[in-house]
């Protein structure tokens, strides 16, 4: 995290992974550094978050918010956060994948 230009996150949400971007995690980027995920909210501290974006501490961060943010959310006050929806689910691949996808087959197509 010290020598990256970019840190992209790409987990899911389990145990290990919930919290694991705290203030300390953020305290060792680089400056100008940008902070992306693409995974589920809860893996980061959007307050730690937007404290390095304000304290300049990293140059700006593309995040993935819980679904529906509540409109005073924090990272939404600043014009260096991108926020989308989680869409990935909904590509016509996937949508064909899981229609072809037997119940309790753990995902994998028989």
């Amino acid at each position: 995290m010290r020598q990256a230009a970019t840190v992209s996150v790409h987990c899911p949400r389990t145990q290990q992974t919930l919290n694991m971007f705290s203030a300390r995690e953020l305290a060792t980027m680089k400056p100008a550094a940008y902070f992306l995920s693409t995974a589920r909210g809860g893996i980061h501290d959007e307050q730690a978050l937007a404290g390095a974006l304000h304290e300049r501490q990293i140059l700006g961060v593309g995040v993935f918010l819980e679904e529906s943010p509540v409109l005073n959310n924090v990272l939404l006050k600043t014009n260096a956060v991108i926020a989308t929806p989680h869409t990935t689910g909904v590509s016509k691949e996937a949508l064909n994948t899981m229609a072809a996808t037997p119940p309790n087959s753990g995902g994998h197509i028989q």
